[in-house]
């Protein structure tokens, strides 16, 4: 019994360690894409600034200040994309250090991820709390559950062509707990798979979706944070809900 036993934990620490995984890889992929996304407009900007270079040098008007001036504006964009890095690598960085970091902390870092993504999207998006939520933990990973959230809310209100797509993220407290739900118009999920969209590999996108980000969420808020998420349907959309002690 207890070699059952033995064999069985091991094997769910193995499927737990290729879940992680899998996940960091989903990751590495919306990571790519939202740099990719965010260098898009600074590599144009350095393109025309080049164009404009060599006309104004087969013009003969590319002076002394007009080049600092060109060089300049060039080196802003470089800068950007540079910190554009330097964000995304500090967001990515796993670690164990714990500290005290208010929801609307971790809300501002998750936008800057994904911010010009949904912009560009026209998904708006919001944050509304009458008394911001004091929690304890790693931030990156609190940053990292909305992260996924916002994610999945985008690709439905993308997938269904939501007119005025929205997404709201409202936190909370009520007696000794705290809520932050995150919810969208993006019009709901299906009664009837409300139950298993926390379960590792399930997905709702068909061949487009992993069964990973909603898994890891759960994780997570349950084992960092002892806490628990749940989806319901309101108002023509989806709202996850978590819930954590304050």
């Amino acid at each position: 019994l207890e070699r059952r036993v033995a064999k069985k934990t091991e094997e769910n620490a193995k499927k737990d360690r290729m879940l992680i995984h899998q996940a960091r890889l989903a990751e590495l992929g919306d990571m790519i894409g939202n740099i990719a996304h965010q260098w898009r407009h600074p590599l144009t900007r350095l393109s025309l600034l080049l164009q404009n270079m060599k006309a104004f040098n087969r013009k003969g008007l590319l002076d002394t200040d007009r080049l600092s001036g060109m060089i300049e504006k060039a080196n802003e964009q470089i800068y950007f994309m540079s910190d554009t890095i330097d964000n995304f690598k500090d967001f990515y960085r796993q670690g164990e250090e714990k500290s005290e970091f208010l929801v609307s902390e971790a809300y501002d870092k998750m936008v800057e991820m994904v911010g010009h993504h949904l912009k560009h999207n026209n998904i708006s998006i919001s944050y509304n709390s009458d008394n911001d939520i004091k929690l304890y933990g790693n931030q990156n990973e609190f940053s990292q559950v909305l992260l996924n959230l916002i994610i999945n809310a985008r690709d439905a209100l993308i997938s269904n062509n939501t007119p005025e797509p929205s997404i709201s993220i409202t936190a909370y407290s009520r007696d000794t707990l705290g809520y932050i739900c995150v919810s969208d118009n993006a019009g709901g999920i299906p009664e009837h798979l409300l139950d298993r969209i926390f379960e590792p590999y399930f997905s709702t996108k068909a061949d487009k979706g992993t069964g990973i980000g909603l898994y890891m969420v759960k994780n997570i808020i349950q084992e960092k944070f002892d806490g628990r998420v749940y989806a319901t349907n309101r108002d023509g959309g989806a709202v996850f809900t978590i819930e954590l002690a304050n």
